[in-house]
């Protein structure tokens, strides 16, 4: 069996997503496929989410919480010191 894809759309393209979900995007923009996020580990004792199990088993950590950038100082400044000779 032989099979020919249109150069203008394939090969796909592997897109993680911030919560963790993976998704292959051809080159037009049409999605083919979508894994979903892993699922969430509690912590037995506060019931809080503190990790993801991955494809593999394994329990990884969350990732830290994102400073939003209006907590962020601007990008170009710094402070300078002027000396005068």
């Amino acid at each position: 069996m032989e099979a020919s894809f249109p150069p203008d759309r394939f090969p796909a393209s592997r897109v993680e997503d911030p919560d963790g979900a993976v998704r292959f995007v051809l080159k037009d923009g049409m999605e083919i496929h979508r894994l979903r996020p892993p699922d969430l580990v509690y912590d037995y004792e506060t019931g809080e989410p503190c990790g993801r199990v991955d494809w593999h088993g394994r329990v990884l950590p969350l990732l830290p919480p994102v400073t939003h950038p209006e907590d962020l100082p601007p990008k170009n400044e710094v402070e300078v010191e002027i000396l005068d000779d």
